[in-house]
């Protein structure tokens, strides 16, 4: 992401703010990349019908970015990390609602998302 959210200088590993849904827990990662910031949102599951859609799955990421970006925020916050008044102020403003202002400065410099499947039974032949 190019804009729209805070130049995180530090990396985020891991981290989950919302329950489980539909047997999936979602985890975000966060690095500072040369342009923006770099940031992931990912699952374990299966490949159930019951799962999640691909565009499903982008449209939980865009719907729990901002709040994710204040949960992000606040952690900062507690360790000493300063951002700007007016970083701090987009992302409060889009987690509490107003979430319409903080895509209007959303950019993105590349959007991608994928799977990789796994098997109960493996299709490859091993020794």
């Amino acid at each position: 992401i190019s804009q729209g959210v805070p130049d995180f200088t530090n990396s985020d590993i891991l981290a989950s703010f919302t329950d489980a849904d539909r047997d999936m827990q979602c985890f975000w990662e966060t690095f500072p990349a040369k342009e923006g910031t770099t940031m992931y949102m990912f699952t374990y599951c299966d490949a159930d019908e019951s799962r999640v859609t691909f565009d499903g799955f982008l449209e939980s990421f865009l719907k729990s970015l901002p709040q994710y970006c204040k949960e992000r925020l606040e952690a900062g916050e507690q360790i000493g990390i300063e951002m700007s008044a007016e970083e701090v102020r987009a992302v409060r403003e889009g987690a509490e609602g107003d979430s319409e202002a903080f895509f209007a400065n959303l950019k993105f410099k590349r959007l991608l998302f994928g799977a990789f499947p796994s098997y109960k039974q493996c299709p490859l032949n091993s020794p």
